[in-house]
């Protein structure tokens, strides 16, 4: 999770949409647009007792951290930085991404495509077996992610 920390710093911090209101830590987040530096965004990202959805809310809130980093790693103000920023990714994951590419990104208006991501999620129930937490997962909210899967890839 420091990789988190260390592009949104590279980044000069990112702006999320918060679901809720909370405090951890040191850290007090509004419900509503926050802006936050990158030692804020995990603490945004990694709350999780206090949320009523308790981990789906956390995952919700990792997804919306994400989508705010890929929105400002391919805006445009970010791209004198590239370089600072490929280099931020590298310590933290292996890839192939050339500068290059980063900038036909840029070039072919994949940024564009940023503005128009859909989510869904698996939904569940909180519980523990056997002293671990699952989330489990009825029949009827599987079937449903499983026809949305089918659909996106065509395959139903």
């Amino acid at each position: 999770m420091e990789g988190i920390q260390q592009i949104v710093d590279v980044l000069g911090g990112i702006e999320v949409q918060s679901p809720l209101a909370f405090t951890i830590g040191e850290y007090t987040f509004t419900e509503g647009m926050n802006q936050l530096d990158g030692a804020g965004a995990l603490a945004f990202s990694r709350m999780r007792s206090d949320d009523p959805e308790q981990d789906t809310g956390r995952q919700e809130r990792q997804r919306i951290v994400l989508a705010a980093i890929s929105k400002k790693v391919l805006s445009k103000e970010t791209l004198q930085n590239y370089q600072d920023i490929l280099h931020s990714l590298s310590v933290n994951m292996n890839t192939n991404f050339q500068a290059s590419d980063y900038i036909a990104l840029q070039k072919y208006g994949y940024v564009d495509a940023i503005s128009n991501i859909q989510q869904d999620h698996l939904g569940g129930v909180g519980g523990l077996r056997d002293d671990i937490y699952y989330s489990f997962v009825d029949g009827a909210e599987l079937a449903r992610v499983q026809d949305l899967l089918q659909a996106e890839l065509d395959l139903k």
